[in-house]
This record gives structure tokens, C-alpha cells and sequence, in this order.
């Protein structure tokens, strides 16, 4: 079952990393992200038939989603705060996040 979650894993970060990639403003800062542009980049990336296909449901659904947290609060065309360090983050968060200061490392 571990493996399994793994795998679900390695597969959603590389579905969201090509996502955002496509879709990651060039030019902008981090700041200029809005929560609806992440819950969009989660839908597109839960909702990929080949993830779907690959795993099971209950893998599927373990894991932590924007749609089911308070993380974004009212208004989603609010700017990410990038700083949170909440125990249970979404995975889309936690993986654009780490994307981001890569990025940000490498620019440096």
C-alpha cells in the first residue's frame, strides 16, 4: 500500500510540474499567484485519465486537496501565501511551492 501511495505520488508531482510548467507565469512573481490558479492547476491534475487509470480510487483520495481545505479562505483571486507550514498542506501547494524555490534557487 506504501509503494502504491508512492508511486500515486512521483506520478501527481509529475502531472502538476508539467501543468504548471505550461501554465506557471514566466515573469511573475510568486506573489501574483491567485488561489483560484492553483485550485484550477488541482482539478486539471486530479482530473488527468491517465492518473486516474494508473491509480486506485482510495489512493486517489488520500490525498489532501485546496477543494476540501479552508487554505485559500474566501476570496480564491487572493494572491498564495506561500508561507504556510501547516501540518497537512495539499499536495498541489506543497509540490508548486517546492517548484517555485527551486526556481528561485537557481535564478539566484
Amino acid at each position: 500500500m506504501e509503494r502504491a501511495i508512492q508511486r500515486a505520488a512521483n506520478d501527481l508531482q509529475r502531472i502538476i510540474g508539467t501543468l504548471a510548467q505550461r501554465h506557471l507565469p514566466r515573469r511573475s512573481p510568486p506573489s501574483a499567484l491567485t488561489w483560484r490558479w492553483l485550485i484550477e492547476l488541482e482539478e486539471q491534475a486530479f482530473s488527468d485519465l491517465g492518473f486516474q487509470s494508473r491509480h486506485d480510487t482510495g489512493i486517489i483520495d488520500s490525498f489532501l486537496r485546496l477543494r476540501n481545505s479552508r487554505l485559500s479562505g474566501p476570496n480564491i483571486d487572493d494572491a498564495v501565501d506561500w508561507r504556510r507550514d501547516d501540518d497537512d498542506l495539499p499536495a498541489v501547494y506543497l509540490i508548486v511551492r517546492a517548484m517555485m524555490e527551486a526556481k528561485a534557487t537557481a535564478e539566484a
